[in-house]
Parts: structure tokens; sequence; C-alpha cells
């Protein structure tokens, strides 16, 4: 499997604080545009998971946009059920918000006692900007799902969310797994994720095995990404590339869960100091050297298991 981690990053605050203002979002701390994943200051303040976070997210971007427009634009018109069916999920809890049933969201996203209201009100309304709205507003729905899905794959929040989200059928589970079920699985082994049986999440991992087939509905000529398949060529008319970012809002990297400490900035345990010295990673050997010895192990064995391999250029 490729990197999961980009090969280069580029530290340009200039390009960072020029997009800042194009979208009016001060809190754009790394984007992906042109083919370079860049960062800014502000990305250096980040604690060492979410700086890890960050960049395998905008690597995410990277990936789906070397893919061209059509095999792109597939493959979210196939994950669409799983952006519709959150977005009806959070509209029921933002509701009962604004109608004061916190009991209402609590039975429904099995949530105790033990979390305050407020923690519980904080958790729904950072939730709900997972749909996105401010680009489905500006008429860019493939740019609000394409941000939810990679958000749903790096963001520990959002995944603690659909987690809780029960659904009556989680799809058919494929036989052999398609790229994109191997990155959650990975992103779930590094930072101790899990999908819950019934759950959202796992719909959304079973469509990842579909993400990439012609026509959903048909069982023959299905067309996935494996680790030996090269991706679909630029389309001889190439759209206009999105520049994508992370856009962090309060609350983001803290799971809604009856053990997690509401005061910690993240739930992870990796130690990237070396992280937040350093404005250039040229590769993923670099990276790995900065972590603590304990996590070289973990590399090591999930290296030695095929679940992921490093390229470098």
């Amino acid at each position: 499997m490729t990197s999961i981690l980009p090969e280069n990053v580029i530290f340009a605050n200039d390009r960072i604080e020029k997009f800042r203002a194009a979208e009016k979002n001060d809190k754009i701390n790394a984007m992906y545009e042109k083919g370079d994943i860049v960062v800014g200051n502000d990305f250096l303040k980040l604690d060492s998971g979410r700086q890890i976070r960050v960049l395998i997210h905008e690597n995410l971007h990277k990936r789906l946009d070397k893919y061209g427009p059509s095999q792109h634009r597939r493959f979210l018109n196939n994950m669409t059920e799983i952006y519709d069916d959150f977005g009806r999920e959070i509209a029921q809890d933002v509701a009962d918000l604004a109608n004061s049933d916190i009991e209402a969201i609590r039975s429904r996203r099995n949530i105790g006692s033990e979390v305050s209201d407020d923690s519980l009100k904080d958790w729904i309304n950072n939730i709900n900007t997972f749909l996105f709205k401010e680009y489905i507003d500006k008429g860019q729905l493939d740019r609000a799902k394409e941000e939810f899905i990679v958000e749903s794959l790096t963001n520990t929040a959002l995944i603690e969310y659909l987690n809780k989200v029960k659904v009556d059928d989680v799809g058919d589970k494929s036989k052999s797994k398609t790229i994109w079920q191997k990155i959650m699985n990975f992103i779930n082994k590094l930072f101790n994720l899990d999908v819950v049986e019934g759950s959202l999440r796992e719909k959304e991992y079973n469509a990842f095995a579909r993400a990439l087939t012609d026509d959903t509905n048909a069982d023959t000529n299905v067309q996935t990404e494996t680790e030996t398949n090269t991706e679909e060529t630029q389309d001889e008319q190439v759209e206009d590339k999105v520049i994508e970012n992370e856009t962090p809002t309060p609350g983001t990297d803290s799971e809604l869960s009856n053990e997690v400490d509401y005061n910690a900035a993240s739930d992870d345990d990796f130690d990237y100091d070396a992280f937040s010295s350093r404005p250039e990673f040229p590769s993923l050997y670099s990276a790995i050297d900065s972590l603590p010895m304990e996590q070289h192990s973990q590399f090591a064995t999930l290296l030695a298991s095929g679940d992921v391999s490093i390229t470098c250029k």
C-alpha cells in the first residue's frame, strides 16, 4: 500500500495566509493545492497526534485528486449514501437540541449521564459542522462530500459519532479488502480506533469496497483500486482543482466517550516533538525517525504484516 503519510510537506505560511483570506477562515492550518501539501505556522502549534492526522487528511485529498475527474466523481457518487445518512442523523440530533430534548439524543446515541448536557450540546454542534454547509451554499456539493469522507477517516470526533449511529443495513461485506478499506484499517490501528458493529461507520467501511465501482447495483464488471492497480490517467479535459484544508473547530479532536477526559487536548499517545521544530518532512522515514522508540516497533509490525509499505522519491 502506498504511503499513508505524504512523502513531502511544504512549509509556506504565505500560501496558507493567502488561502485563509480567500476562504475567510483563519483556522486553516494546512491545505492541498496543485499537487502540494502545504502547512503554515499554526500547524506547528498543533499537538502531535493532530499533526499526523492533518497530514494523512491532506494526503487523502491528494490521492483522490490523482484519480482524475471522472473516477474522482465516481468515488464521491458511490459514497454519497454515507454522507446523506450522516446528514439525516445529525439533523435529528440538532432538532432535538433546538427543542431542548437532550434525553432523546442520549437515548439515540447511548450516552450516559456522566457526560454533561453542556458537553453533549458542544459535541452535537461540532459534529454538525461536518456537513460542510458552507461549501453547499457555494454550490460545491462534491467538495462537501469529499471533505466529509476524508474527515470521517481522520477526525476522532466524527469517527466517534459515526460509531454511535445505528443502521439497519450495513451493506454486504467484501471478500477482499480494497485500498480504501486498508487505509481505514491502518488509521484504526495507528490511533487505536474501532468500527462498531451495526454502525454507520461499519456501513462506510463496506461502502469503501464499492467506492470505485462503475455501477453500485451491478454484481459484475466491478472496478476497484488494488495495490497493483495503476490509478486512472487524468482526463483530457481536467477540471479546476479544489483546494482542500483542515479547518478545526472547538472540540474537534475530543471524543464523546464515557471513558474520555474532556479536558485532554488529544486522545492519542503519540509524541512527535520533532514535528514542531521541523518545517519540512522529506520522507516518511524521517517522520518515523522522530517517533519514540516504542512506536518504531509498532510501525515495524505494520510493515511486516503488509498493512503499509513505504515509498520515497
